[in-house]
């Protein structure tokens, strides 16, 4: 009896082993294949959260880690942090503390901006003024859906949207014509943080 009690606990840590490889998995295929298929990353934060069912999973800082870089990736900040903190106290030379660091810069930098106009109201009346300039806009999105590759034209379809119509998560075939006006620079090269008019 006691040999299957063995046996069946192995098997329990196997499978959460497998699970936090699945994670890793999901989250690897995520950054090979353009980092924009963000389902792949909802399968890797379920993935580490089954896999963290299991107690002796939760004494692995790379599964807090990763999970925690799943989140950021999505966005979700609170989690992200969370995570990271976890993983920096189960082993501080993973240096997750200076994850947090950056999220909190980051987060500080976009409270700062909402507070602070960065583009003037004279600004944004400029940029009207030269709505004929939209034109030259909408020939970039007419080029968009034409481009020229080694086999000869290939024709893309994209439809135009206002940043209004646009849905949360990926937005396929939509081309958007908008103009930048804030950019936040900040310690990670993703995701990128800007507001758009």
């Amino acid at each position: 009896m006691a040999s299957s009690s063995y046996s069946i606990r192995a098997l329990m840590a196997f499978t959460s082993l497998a699970r936090d490889n699945l994670g890793n998995a999901y989250l690897t295929s995520f950054f090979a294949s353009g980092a924009w298929d963000k389902a792949r990353l909802h399968h890797s934060i379920k993935a580490y959260q089954n896999a963290e069912k299991d107690e002796t999973m939760k004494l692995n800082p790379d599964l807090y880690y990763n999970c925690a870089t799943a989140y950021k990736y999505l966005e979700n900040y609170e989690s992200a942090i969370r995570g990271f903190e976890a993983a920096a106290l189960k082993d501080p030379a993973l240096r997750a503390d200076i994850e947090v660091q950056k999220i909190i810069n980051l987060l500080d930098k976009l409270e700062n901006a909402m507070k602070v106009p960065s583009v003037t109201i004279w600004q944004l009346q400029q940029w009207q003024s030269h709505q004929s300039k939209e034109s030259s806009l909408e020939a970039v999105v007419e080029e968009i859906g034409s481009c020229r590759c080694r086999g000869g034209q290939v024709k893309l379809f994209h439809k135009k949207a206002t940043i209004s119509i646009l849905s949360g998560g990926l937005n396929k075939t939509v081309a958007v014509v908008c103009k930048v006006v804030l950019w936040i620079r900040h310690d990670d090269d993703a995701p990128l943080t800007f507001g758009i008019i």
